[in-house]
């Protein structure tokens, strides 16, 4: 079978292993993807060698999506996926990601990463949040992204949050919430905290949507960072990044999609005039002249306006940063 043709079975004791186990291709799963040598084309192979094309052709589109995804990750990360073969240490330790694989290949101790972020299935600004931090040089992980195929998600990740991953950040909307098993992440990030007197905060960053969700008590006592890129008061990336690692220095222009301030200023308070009279067309409702002058109407300026209240104890920090008694967001929208 698929042991024999893949090598395993000349190993007594692995083979020993898949005998005894209860999901024997599972096991087998387990122990070949390991090996330098192991491929998708070789066990593609394999399942035509033991007259499986039942198998081939219920998975054979999703293995080339799955491929298709891979090598598209592993370009934008500047890796080539052909030459990510090892999948673990000689100390035993198995590559979780992409980047594990790549400073296995080359002899690299893993890296540790500078958040976790998690977040629910209908959360779609964590892509822009991801961009962001990138942006400024942070390591951002992600399960959907990052996680490489074949592992055991729920310890890998466990794994990840607890050594590898310096924080974690939770999106806190009502899909994130919604899902036992990122409240159960959270709870056991708040745990690693607790374990470590004096840094119970450190751990766990939490940002809120705008969208109203009920916090649990135990994660509402975090100092929580309302998701506003467009707040007047600080800079929100700034912010974040600073949060995240001090040790970086935010650099605007790194942002992606930026505009400069002075050239946005410049288009909200200088209209132009050619898109609304043309230069060879007099208009017909100027008057020719006038001894009064019209006052022109002020443009407000963005800090005139914030639709964020202020807790009236600093000058500088929104009460929407943190919400400890309702364990809500705290986000106060003021009408326009």
């Amino acid at each position: 079978g698929v042991a024999e043709l893949s090598g395993l079975a000349a190993n007594h004791h692995v083979f020993q292993k898949i005998k005894n186990s209860s999901e024997p291709f599972a096991e087998i799963f387990n122990n070949w993807k390991k090996l330098p040598e192991a491929n998708v084309s070789e066990l593609w192979d394999i399942l035509g060698k033991i007259d499986r094309f039942d198998v081939r052709d219920d998975v054979g589109q999703k293995i080339k999506e799955d491929v298709k995804v891979a090598a598209e990750t592993a370009a934008k990360k500047g890796l080539d996926l052909k030459n990510l073969t090892a999948a673990e240490s000689v100390s035993g330790e198995e590559a979780l990601t992409m980047e594990d694989l790549d400073c296995l290949n080359s002899g690299k101790p893993l890296p540790v990463y500078d958040a976790f972020i998690l977040y629910g299935e209908e959360d779609e600004i964590v892509s822009e949040i991801v961009a962001n931090l990138e942006a400024q040089g942070l390591k951002i992980l992600i399960k959907d992204r990052d996680l490489l195929g074949g592992t055991f998600e729920h310890a890998a990740v466990m794994k990840l949050i607890s050594s590898r991953c310096t924080k974690l950040v939770p999106l806190f909307s009502p899909s994130f919430f919604s899902s036992e098993y990122n409240t159960f992440l959270a709870n056991f990030a708040q745990h690693l905290s607790l374990e470590s007197p004096g840094k119970m905060t450190a751990k766990i960053i939490p940002i809120v949507s705008d969208q109203r969700c009920d916090i649990p008590p135990n994660l509402g006592m975090y100092s929580k960072l309302k998701y506003d890129p467009n707040n007047t008061l600080f800079n929100f990336w700034e912010r974040l990044v600073r949060t995240i690692n001090p040790s970086v220095k935010y650099n605007p222009m790194n942002a992606p999609n930026t505009v400069p301030p002075a050239q946005k200023d410049s288009q909200v308070l200088k209209p132009d005039k050619s898109a609304s009279t043309p230069n060879n067309v007099k208009s017909a409702s100027t008057p020719k002249s006038s001894s009064k002058t019209v006052k022109s109407k002020e443009v407000p300026t963005k800090q005139e306006f914030s639709n964020i209240a202020f807790n009236g104890t600093s000058s500088s920090e929104p009460s929407s940063l943190e919400s400890e008694v309702t364990g809500d967001s705290g986000a106060l929208l003021l009408p326009d």
